[in-house]
This record gives structure tokens, C-alpha cells and sequence, in this order.
């Protein structure tokens, strides 16, 4: 768990699913963010995306696919 504190609410979230300590503080960015935006983004929504967010291809490890079927 983390907390998001600022002048108007505090909210504690889980963890970022993203690897790297870094993610916490981006995560708490994107949250204060989403605050301002000029459409209501629940609490509920902001712990959804901390647990579903992903960044495909970035550090992803490949397995399978076209990518791995070029290589010798």
C-alpha cells in the first residue's frame, strides 16, 4: 500500500503493478492528476488502475511471437 496526500484528501492505494520502486511515485503523479481532470475519477477507478496497470513491451520478456521466431 501507498497513501496519496494533498491540501483536499488523503487516499491509501495497493501498490502499482508495474515493476521498480520509481512506479510509486509516477503512480501517485498519475493520481493527483487524475484529481484535476475536468471529468470525476472515483477512488474505487484509481485503486482499479493501480492493480491492472500495464506497460506492454516495455521490459517485457518475449517468449513466443514474431519477434522470437526471427531470431537464429
Amino acid at each position: 500500500m501507498f497513501q496519496v496526500t494533498t491540501k483536499e484528501t488523503s487516499l491509501r492505494l495497493s501498490l502499482p503493478s508495474l515493476l521498480g520502486t520509481h512506479q510509486i511515485m509516477n503512480a501517485g503523479h498519475a493520481v493527483v492528476c487524475a484529481s484535476h481532470l475536468p471529468i470525476p475519477v472515483t477512488d474505487a477507478a484509481k485503486e482499479k488502475g493501480m492493480q491492472t496497470v500495464s506497460w506492454p513491451a516495455r521490459l517485457q520478456q518475449l517468449t513466443f511471437g514474431p519477434l522470437i521466431d526471427l531470431l537464429p
